[in-house]
């Protein structure tokens, strides 16, 4: 994994994939596929529905941190009491999460 100085992103790949995401938020910003060099486009900010109501995700309290081969986000919605982590890994031509 490394920072990529054009925006920011974070990069995690493997030699058929490359995922930007973003540092602070669980978001993707984009995708190439490293063989046919095919990028794809991603999100800079969303919403996640809990218990029926929208939060942007920009609006959240988020913990993120790099593990082996991927990033981890620490997400937490206080007015709602819920908190999860999303983890990205990519291995092959697989983005997980």
């Amino acid at each position: 994994m490394q920072e990529d100085d054009n925006g920011g992103s974070v990069i995690i790949e493997s030699p058929e994939l490359q995922v930007a995401l973003d540092p602070g938020l669980p978001l993707i910003r984009g995708y190439r596929h490293l063989p046919t060099g095919r990028a794809f486009g991603g999100s800079h900010d969303g919403t996640l529905r809990v218990n029926g109501a929208e939060h942007r995700m920009s609006a959240l309290e988020v913990e993120p941190r790099a593990i082996p081969g991927g990033r981890c986000y620490r997400v937490a919605v206080p007015d709602q009491g819920v908190a999860f982590e999303l983890v990205f890994t990519v291995a092959g031509a697989t983005l997980s999460l």
